[in-house]
């Protein structure tokens, strides 16, 4: 696409064994969704090397990443177990103005939870339970005070009509199972049905 072949170029091999093509009339251009496609199938491979690479072509390109871009980067880093580059790219992404949307949230709790970090789950969660099913004067208080400390020390803005969806209640179901918390799991499941 870089060089302009169409989708449909026949290849043939050399002599060498290289292999070149030959494009017809008009090729395809790349936008921000194959850039964006590149980064998270380099994010798959779990080779630092090959997001970089990706994320190059993307900057030469003159595209700005979008909010998908920065969730293929959010799931690599995460399974990489590179907190502070989650960190970062939640900070670019709140610098971009953009809303990470109830998807955007949900990576945020498997990020943070897959990580050894639940409390920061546990708390977003409790945002957007609350926004579901407000908890009263005080339980609003708390909520705003977490919040405000989600925003400021993991660039984490949950918008005001953002409530929990089915992917939202598996992530948590699953991640207090894998850390043994039999009474939040159960508490969570039962907020699921309710």
């Amino acid at each position: 696409m870089i060089t302009g072949r169409s989708l449909d170029t026949a290849f043939s091999e050399d002599e060498d064994g290289s292999v070149e093509g030959i494009a017809p009339q008009g090729g395809a251009t790349p936008d921000i969704v194959t850039y964006t496609t590149l980064v998270h199938i380099a994010g798959r491979t779990l080779n630092e090397g090959a997001v970089h690479y990706a994320m190059s072509l993307l900057q030469k390109s003159g595209f700005k990443p979008n909010r998908v871009t920065y969730q293929a980067l959010l799931r690599f880093y995460t399974r990489r177990g590179q907190l502070s580059t989650v960190r970062e790219i939640l900070h670019q992404l709140q610098q971009t103005g953009e809303e990470l949307g109830i998807d955007g949230i949900n990576s945020c709790i498997w990020a943070y939870g897959y990580n050894g970090r639940i409390d920061i789950a546990s708390t977003i969660y409790r945002i957007l339970h609350h926004q579901s099913i407000p908890e009263g004067r005080e339980g609003a208080k708390a909520v705003e005070h977490a919040r405000a400390r989600l925003s400021e020390s993991e660039a984490i803005d949950i918008a005001p009509i953002l409530v929990p969806d089915t992917i939202t209640y598996h992530a948590l179901i699953q991640l207090h199972a894998y850390q043994g918390n039999f009474n939040e799991c159960i508490q969570t499941f039962i907020d699921m049905i309710s």
